[in-house]
């Protein structure tokens, strides 16, 4: 039996926190979901996180000077369509 589109974010979460998780010490923030996609039978799923990484950004526009702005990081997951396990994980 298929999984739905539900039960293929659930797997990419839980696959996510198995194999990404916090590295070097650093703290995984503002994990979303991005982007899903049902193609050939897998789930395409991409979820996008923060892991303390800064960037300045100019923001004279609003004339604030310079600010903090996270970096945002991405990984995609292919779940299988079937049997909802991770088949594939990249980065974007």
């Amino acid at each position: 039996m298929a999984i739905d589109a539900k039960e293929a974010v659930q797997a990419a979460f839980h696959s996510f926190d198995e194999f990404v998780g916090p590295t070097g010490g650093g703290t995984i923030k503002h994990k979303l979901l991005e982007e899903l996609k049902y193609d050939d039978g897998n789930w395409r799923v991409v979820i996008g996180f923060a892991i303390g990484r800064e960037k300045t950004t100019n923001a004279l526009n609003f004339g604030m000077g310079r600010e903090l702005s996270p970096i945002r990081e991405y990984r995609t997951f292919i779940i299988d369509g079937e049997t909802g396990k991770m088949i594939e994980l990249s980065s974007i």
